[in-house]
């Protein structure tokens, strides 16, 4: 509280005003420019009317850019809503309402851009509106298991991959993520496809959003730490611009925070099932396991001598989850164990001709600056970097479990988990943004869910 006004600086009001206006210049014009460049508008149907009213008469329309109109509105409300926002911190009042403003804002910025591109890719076949590998790739692994395919054993040649934005990257000849990415998703595509003849991933992604959005809040208690929360999840441009294009790290951050609430509701068994769950879908969720697992069996971090009885003990809360993640890898490694390692390990961490190169398309990472300086002669060279990640990242790990065994709280693992996945991701062969959106958000949550007492 601020002694002279009386006036009490609230977290989310900071993270709205940093949020909200760094998503109108990076998230709302990614989405809308890619529209714009593939011409999209004629395809919107109902859209156009909502987007813009008078279509090319539309005054807003500018240098023919039939969004321009829709971007400027979104701007407008935007500041409409940080007006009204202001306003009622002012007041001390207005915490509901404030609720439904962070909604429209995600409405705004995520759903309904990610809804338009789904809309316009199904409308015109257009797969350049869609992620290579979070979305065309699960999509087809999941038309290939249906036909009695092994995606691990098959090259990606014509399908959408193939020439995919003007080129063909080495996703043709991968899949680099584990059979659950795409397994648990076979329902869904079959459900949508008989209902509206046609499926994009998307689709699953909107419905597993608006449920993290459900799981957050069930997570952090306090009014203000929960808003904070559902902003730097929706809004973050690391995360918002490519769940938009069709990433499938929400499919991962969903099961987590399942997972999470399940074990703070003291519901063990389904939540180390949606936490094997995560760990089948994508190899990001392994960092979280020692300290979820811990947590839910109730386990001493250094004790490990008395881990077999209680491991024995409680059979039946972990036997389900251990089960699950046999089911849905295991088969896939007896059919063709090559197959399986070489896409899920050695394509990521280098060694084959065709490795994804090194530092991708992004750049964060340590692989940057061996090619900056360099130190490496190109990206497509192998280079030992489990070695950087094992020496800084095990002795890191060694220390964060130590204070892991003085604090075990469902809010320190999240945090000592995403900690300890950060310098593992920064030295290894790439870094993509939407994995540094996937790893940032759970140090916020953590410190969210550790609000105790917050003003609304």
């Amino acid at each position: 509280m601020d002694a002279k006004t009386g006036f009490q600086i609230r977290f989310d009001t900071i993270i709205l005003l940093i949020l909200a206006l760094v998503s109108l210049e990076t998230n709302v014009p990614y989405v809308l420019d890619q529209l714009n460049f593939h011409q999209s508008m004629p395809l919107m149907g109902f859209w156009q009317r909502i987007l813009c009213p008078g279509g090319s008469e539309n005054p807003l329309v500018i240098l023919n850019n039939y969004f321009a109109p829709f971007r400027l509105l979104i701007r407008t409300i935007t500041l409409l809503v940080i007006m009204v926002w202001l306003v009622m911190d002012i007041a001390g009042k207005g915490s509901r309402l404030k609720n439904y403003l962070v909604m429209i804002l995600i409405a705004l910025h995520v759903v309904i851009p990610t809804t338009m591109m789904i809309q316009s890719r199904l409308a015109a076949d257009n797969h350049s509106l869609a992620h290579d590998g979070g979305t065309i790739q699960i999509e087809e692994s999941m038309k290939m298991v249906l036909a009695g395919k092994n995606p691990y054993a098959e090259t990606f040649h014509g399908t959408p991959l193939e020439n995919w934005r003007g080129f063909s990257n080495n996703i043709i000849y991968h899949v680099p993520y584990m059979p659950g990415a795409f397994l648990y998703s076979i329902p869904f595509f079959l459900i949508a496809d008989s209902l509206l003849g046609q499926y994009d991933q998307r689709i699953l992604h909107l419905a597993l959003f608006a449920l993290s959005l459900v799981m957050i809040a069930s997570l952090v208690p306090a009014a203000s730490a929960r808003r904070s929360a559902w902003l730097v999840f929706a809004l973050n441009p690391f995360f918002a611009r490519h769940f938009a294009l069709g990433t499938n790290d929400i499919v991962v951050m969903f099961l987590l925070l399942l997972a999470m609430t399940c074990i703070h509701k003291k519901q063990q068994t389904a939540g180390l099932l949606a936490l094997a769950a995560a760990c089948s879908v994508k190899q990001f969720a392994w960092f979280f396991v020692p300290f979820l697992v811990t947590i839910a069996l109730q386990m001493a971090p250094m004790q490990l001598s008395g881990w077999p009885k209680i491991l024995r003990n409680n059979i039946k809360l972990w036997l389900p989850a251990a089960l699950l993640i046999l089911l849905t890898i295991l088969p896939f490694v007896f059919i063709n164990p090559e197959a399986f390692y070489n896409d899920t390990v050695r394509y990521g961490a280098g060694g084959l001709s065709t490795s994804y190169p090194m530092q991708g398309f992004h750049g964060y990472g340590f692989a940057t600056i061996l090619l900056y300086f360099r130190i490496v002669p190109d990206g497509s060279v192998q280079f030992p970097f489990i070695v950087f990640q094992a020496l800084f990242t095990i002795p890191l790990f060694a220390w964060l479990w130590t204070l892991f065994s003085r604090k075990q709280t469902l809010d320190t693992a999240i945090l000592f988990a995403a900690v300890a996945l950060l310098p593992f991701m920064f030295f290894s062969r790439y870094l993509h943004g939407n994995f540094v959106g996937f790893i940032m958000f759970w140090p916020i949550l953590a410190w969210c869910m550790d609000c105790r007492k917050v003003s609304a």
